[in-house]
């Protein structure tokens, strides 16, 4: 059977919207650092319509935004590059409100060095090897101009009014400042020094700029600060763990872990990856380096009870496996270095997927679609999927809970898409994951589950990868003689905290680089400095891979990116596509067999903005369920 897809119409197709861009994540070959790439692709059900104007003025916002946190990136990230360059977390302040006072200070000034300057000295030091040579790879990038200055960003205006403060200690010398009071602030893209990779991109944006109270702009505002030697300091680490612990209403932590290091940069990251896959969260944050990882240790027994009971349930269902890494890259010099593993065997056993997301939970809400995007219905727990619609009220003012859902849809026909139910589960799928060379190979029954891939053998011997789209393997994927999967693309922006749910499904094909350093002779793992490796990395991407569109950062810029371009394009029929998408394909026999080289931006923007096809409408074939293969999961996690 077929489903027929077309364009995004209503704010009521935004849940679809997320399932097929879930649906077609799976098929990228860097998951997690191109979730986003998907989301400035518009698709829904059939025939919900809406204007072209309206299509192309949404498409515009979303582009606007993502310029401006491409701008916020390269702000956070070249700006600890000067500091780190520069020296900073010197200065501090004599109580938790003046830390956080002159903190905002240097915000309203646009300074970011000033900034820095009241950050946790232990802190600052985390991000030099991560980011010192981001400036020069942002320029070398084109993203911005020589120009650029960080004691005083151009084009940036915030100001903070009737600015009150409230104090609140957590643990012995951490201390919660919380701001109330208005904010204003305003963005000038003409004097904001775009590079020239940028600057085409910006030509229709105008100024912007808005006010409120700042408890209304950030329910929970606040920031952690940190005494050290008499002084306090605003700590990044801490503001994030005590955000999350706020948002959790969990209990202050107790007792921290005790930090445990290794002999070489090397050995600390050989056991850091080995407790990640033994599920040892524990272990794993014991290696937070002290001083610039106390958040982690602090935190981290509550982190690792919090995630037991799922890690618990991964063991039971099969999760079984170990790392082996033969190859690390390691760079920097003195105390601290960048360690990148580029050759390393991950094999054993994972649970194999009960779902692709085609079955229907008993256990959560059922949200069923109008087939005209008129509305929703959401069906309790445990009641089952009607036959037809006959006495649903679908209410377009109806939410998505924010809870996990099964999702299905209204057929044209009154008829509602069925939901089968899971089989019983299978036997834990075994995998090997190899990296060498720059390339991945996954071999064994589970090689390309995770990506949604069903790799078969046909009635003549051949082996074939049907990836729920068309026949054939995803792009940037390549199917060997043995039925093994191979990919050499790259996946920068893969979080270290990430590894896990990555190596859950069997799916994981590069691991991020680790920051470490080291603490009276022994070597530990920096969890900011490899946070902000993550960042660096992305802008590093622009430089390394020739432009935005063939980098990550072409999603929040252009609209798309190469990889997500070659899996909505590919196997499509070149006269069924708008003129801006027949311009990028490559073609054969009448199908998209790739896209050009060299693409003008906004060409590729035009292609997005608007319908994809002539008659808005994208086929795509759907397996039976029973294959374990679908184009759309049907469980939604807000």
């Amino acid at each position: 059977m077929s489903d027929r897809l077309r364009p995004h119409e209503t704010p009521d197709d935004t849940p679809f919207e997320h399932l097929l861009r879930e649906r077609m994540h799976r098929l990228a070959d860097h998951a997690p650092a191109t979730v986003r790439s998907l989301d400035e692709v518009q698709v829904s059900h059939l025939d919900r319509r809406r204007s072209a104007a309206a299509s192309r003025q949404d498409g515009r916002h979303r582009q606007t935004a993502g310029i401006g946190a491409t701008v916020a990136a390269l702000v956070g990230a070249i700006g600890f590059t000067a500091v780190a360059l520069n020296g900073a977390g010197t200065a501090g302040a004599e109580t938790p409100e003046d830390a956080v006072r002159s903190f905002l200070e240097a915000a309203e000034a646009e300074d970011v060095l000033g900034m820095i300057d009241v950050l946790d000295p232990a802190e600052v030091p985390a991000l030099r090897s991560a980011v010192e040579r981001g400036r020069e790879d942002a320029v070398a990038g084109q993203l911005v101009g020589e120009e650029f200055r960080l004691d005083g960003v151009a084009g940036v205006d915030i100001e903070v009014a009737d600015l009150a403060l409230t104090t609140q200690p957590v643990i012995d010398g951490v201390v919660v400042v919380r701001p109330t009071g208005s904010l204003s602030w305003s963005f000038d893209p003409t004097a904001f020094p775009f590079g020239d990779e940028l600057a085409p991109l910006v030509t229709d944006l105008t100024a912007s700029s808005g006010a409120g109270e700042i408890d209304d702009l950030w329910s929970d505002a606040m920031l952690a600060t940190i005494e050290r030697d008499g002084r306090w300091y605003v700590s990044a680490g801490f503001t994030v763990a005590e955000l999350i612990r706020s948002a959790t209403d969990a209990a202050p932590p107790g007792a921290p872990l005790v930090p445990a290091g290794a002999d070489t940069p090397e050995a600390a990251a050989d056991l850091f990856w080995q407790r990640m896959l033994d599920l040892d969260l524990t272990g794993a944050f014991s290696l937070a380096a002290p001083g610039e990882g106390d958040a982690l240790l602090a935190y981290g027994p509550q982190v690792a009870d919090a995630a037991s009971d799922a890690l618990a349930d991964m063991r039971t269902k099969g999760f079984d496996l170990s790392i082996e890494v033969d190859e690390y890259d390691v760079t920097g010099l003195g105390a601290r270095r960048s360690v990148a593993a580029t050759g390393f065997t991950i094999s054993g056993t994972f649970a194999s997927p009960e779902t692709f997301g085609v079955y229907f939970d008993p256990t959560l809400p059922t949200v069923i679609s109008a087939w005209d995007g008129s509305g929703l219905v959401v069906l309790d727990p445990g009641v089952a999927v009607p036959d037809t619609a006959d006495g649903l009220a679908f209410d377009p003012g109806t939410d998505i809970p924010d809870v996990p859902v099964n999702f299905t849809f209204e057929n044209e026909d009154g008829t509602v898409q069925p939901l089968p139910v899971a089989p019983d589960p299978a036997e834990p799928a075994a995998v090997t994951i190899r990296r060498s060379d720059g390339c991945a190979t996954l071999s064994g029954p589970g090689a390309g589950q995770a990506f949604g891939l069903s790799v078969s053998t046909d009635a003549n011997g051949e082996v074939e990868v049907q990836d729920g789209l068309a026949d054939g393997a995803p792009a940037g994927w390549e199917v060997l003689d043995d039925g093994s999967v191979r990919t050499c693309r790259a996946s920068p922006g893969l979080s270290v905290f990430g590894v896990i749910a990555l190596v859950g499904a069997g799916g994981l094909t590069e691991l991020p680089t680790l920051d470490v350093v080291e603490v009276d002779g022994r070597w530990y793992v920096s969890p900011l400095g490899s946070a902000a490796q993550v960042i660096v990395d992305l802008v590093r991407s622009v430089r390394t891979s020739g432009s935005l569109f063939d980098s990550p950062l072409g999603a929040f810029t252009i609209g798309a990116d190469r990889v997500t371009t070659e899996q909505i394009l590919i196997g499509l029929s070149i006269d069924d596509l708008t003129e801006p998408c027949r311009a990028l394909a490559i073609v054969t026999d009448g199908i998209v067999s790739g896209i050009a080289d060299a693409v003008d931006p906004a060409v590729v923007r035009a292609c997005f903005e608007g319908p994809i096809t002539a008659d808005g409408v994208i086929v795509m074939d759907t397996p039976d369920p029973e294959s374990g293969v679908a184009p759309v999961p049907a469980t939604v996690v807000p």
